[in-house]
C-alpha cells in the first residue's frame, strides 16, 4: 500500500501474479482429500458394485496417502505442495476412470484449471487446462471405447477453457 498526495493506492506485482493472502490455502485441499477418503468406501457400499471392492478401496488408501504426503509438503515446500496437489488430483481423476469405469468423472476435470488458479497463478491454470486438453485428446479412443459420448468428452474441454 502506497500514500501519494493523500490517496491510498495498492501496489501489486507486475505479471499475472496472485496476491498470496487471495490463494486457497492448501490445508482445505488436504481436508477434501481426506474426506475423499472417507466417502469411497461409502460409495461402494450406495453404488453396490461388490466386484469393484477392491478398486474402491484402493482408491480410499491412495487418498489417505496422498493427503499425507501433500500436508507433508505443505510444511516444507509450500509452492511445490501446490503443484503437486493439482497434478495429483488429475492423475487421481484419470484413474477413477480407468479403475472404476465411471465415466461422468471426466466433467471433474474442469475443476482442476480453477483449482490451479486458486492455489497458483493465472499461468499455472492456463497450464494445467492445455495438459487437460492434450490428455483428454490423446486418451480419446480410450474414453470412447468405454461407451462415453464423444460430445460429452468435446464439452468438457469447452468448458475447461471458459
Amino acid at each position: 500500500m502506497m500514500a501519494k498526495d493523500g490517496i491510498t493506492t495498492f501496489t501489486t506485482r507486475p505479471g499475472l501474479w496472485i496476491d498470496p493472502e487471495l490463494r486457497l490455502s492448501t490445508y482445505w485441499v488436504i481436508a477434501a482429500l481426506m474426506c475423499l477418503g472417507i466417502v469411497l468406501p461409502l460409495l461402494d457400499e450406495i453404488i453396490d458394485a461388490s466386484s469393484k471392492w477392491l478398486s474402491f478401496a484402493q482408491m480410499a488408501m491412495l487418498c489417505y496417502a496422498l493427503t499425507v504426503v501433500t500436508w507433508g509438503l505443505e510444511r516444507w515446500w509450500p509452492s511445490l505442495a501446490r503443484w503437486f496437489v493439482v497434478i495429483v488430483l488429475s492423475i487421481l481423476v484419470n484413474l477413477a476412470f480407468i479403475r472404476l469405469e465411471i465415466p461422468a468423472l471426466y466433467p471433474l476435470l474442469i475443476l482442476l484449471p480453477l483449482l490451479a488458479l486458486a492455489l497458483l497463478t493465472w499461468t499455472a491454470a492456463i497450464f494445467v487446462a492445455l495438459l487437460e486438453t492434450i490428455g483428454l485428446l490423446f486418451l480419446w479412443s480410450t474414453i470412447t471405447a468405454t461407451g462415453t459420448d464423444p460430445i460429452s468428452i468435446i464439452l468438457t474441454i469447452g468448458l475447461i477453457w471458459t
